[in-house]
C-alpha cells in the first residue's frame, strides 16, 4: 500500500488527496512505486527459479505424453511432482464420492436413538471433510510408495544396478503421465455428477465412471509399471518376462498383506459393534 509523502498515512489505491493531511498524491510516484515493487518481485531469484522450473516441468510433461520413451535429461524431482499430482487428483475424486455418501449417512443417523446409542457406545465417528481427504491422500500415497519401492528394487537387482531412485521415478512418471489427464477428467466428473442432493441415478453414473476409470487407469498403469523395469539396454539377470512377473507379483503381495491387515483391524474394531447392533435389533423386533 502507498503512503503519503507528507505525513506517512496509508493511501488507498486511486486516492488523489491524503485523507489525513490533504496533501496531493503524486500519481506518478505511486505508479513508479507499484512498478518497482512488481519488478522487484519478478527479479526475485526464488520467483525466477520457480517460473523456470514450472516451465521446464510442463515442457517435460508435454513431451512425455506425446513420446514417453524418450529418455531426456530430466530434473530429478519431475517424477515426484507428477506422482504428487497423481495422488492429489485421485484423492480429490474419491473424496467427492465418499464425502457425499458419508455426509448423507451422517445426516440420516442424527436424531435416531438406536443408532446414537450404538455409535456413542463404541466411539464410532463418521469422518468427513478435510480429515477424510487427508486419510484418502495418505492411503493413495501409500499405494504409490509400494509400487515405486518394488519397481525400483526389482530393476536395481535384476536389470540395472546403477539406476538410482530418482532416475527410476522419472522413468515411471514419463510412462504414466498420460494418466494425469484421465485422473483430471475423473475428478471433474465426480464434481459434476455428485451434487449436494445426489440421487440413486447420480450414484449409478458415478459407479460407471469409477469402473471405467479403474479399468482404463489400471491397465495403463500396469503397462507403465512393467515397461519402467524391463525397457532397458542393460543385460538382465533373468528373462525380461520373468522380471516383469516378479515385479507385479511382489507389488501385489505387499498390497495384499497391507489390505489384509487393514481388514483385520476393521473387523477387530467394528466386529463387536456390528454383533451388538444385530443383537439389539433382534431383541427390539423379535
Amino acid at each position: 500500500m502507498n503512503t503519503c509523502t507528507n505525513c506517512g498515512a496509508p493511501l488507498a489505491t486511486g486516492t488523489k488527496f491524503c485523507t489525513k493531511c490533504g496533501q496531493a498524491v503524486n500519481t506518478a510516484a505511486s505508479m513508479n512505486t507499484t512498478t518497482a515493487t512488481a519488478t522487484m518481485i519478478n527479479n526475485n531469484p526464488t520467483v525466477t527459479a520457480f517460473k523456470q522450473h514450472s516451465a521446464n516441468y510442463f515442457a517435460w510433461l508435454k513431451q512425455s505424453v506425446f513420446d514417453p520413451t524418450i529418455d531426456k535429461d530430466d530434473t530429478q524431482y519431475f517424477g515426484l511432482i507428477s506422482f504428487l499430482i497423481h495422488i492429489l487428483l485421485i484423492s480429490f475424486g474419491v473424496f467427492h464420492i465418499e464425502n457425499g455418501v458419508l455426509s448423507k449417512i451422517q445426516q440420516a443417523l442424527q436424531g435416531n436413538e438406536f443408532t446414537d446409542s450404538i455409535t456413542k457406545g463404541f466411539g464410532l465417528n463418521i469422518t468427513t471433510g478435510f480429515p477424510l481427504f487427508m486419510k484418502l491422500f495418505a492411503t493413495v500415497a501409500f499405494f504409490y510408495v509400494v509400487y515405486l519401492a518394488v519397481g525400483f528394487f526389482t530393476k536395481k537387482f535384476f536389470a540395472d544396478p546403477k539406476v538410482n531412485f530418482f532416475n527410476y521415478t522419472n522413468t515411471l512418471a514419463r510412462y504414466s503421465n498420460v494418466l494425469l489427464f484421465v485422473e483430471a477428467i475423473f475428478a471433474l466428473l465426480m464434481v459434476v455428477l455428485l451434487p449436494a442432493n445426489f440421487t440413486t441415478e447420480n450414484f449409478e453414473n458415478i459407479i460407471k465412471v469409477l469402473f471405467f476409470t479403474v479399468v482404463i487407469g489400471g491397465a495403463a498403469w500396469s503397462v507403465a509399471f512393467i515397461a519402467s523395469i524391463i525397457i532397458d539396454q542393460a543385460k538382465m539377470r533373468l528373462n525380461r518376462i520373468y522380471v516383469a512377473m516378479i515385479a507385479l507379483i511382489g507389488s501385489h503381495l505387499v498390497l495384499w498383506f497391507v489390505v489384509n491387515f487393514m481388514l483385520n483391524e476393521f473387523a477387530n474394531k467394528y466386529g463387536e459393534m456390528i454383533k451388538s447392533a444385530i443383537s439389539r435389533f433382534s431383541d427390539a423386533w423379535f
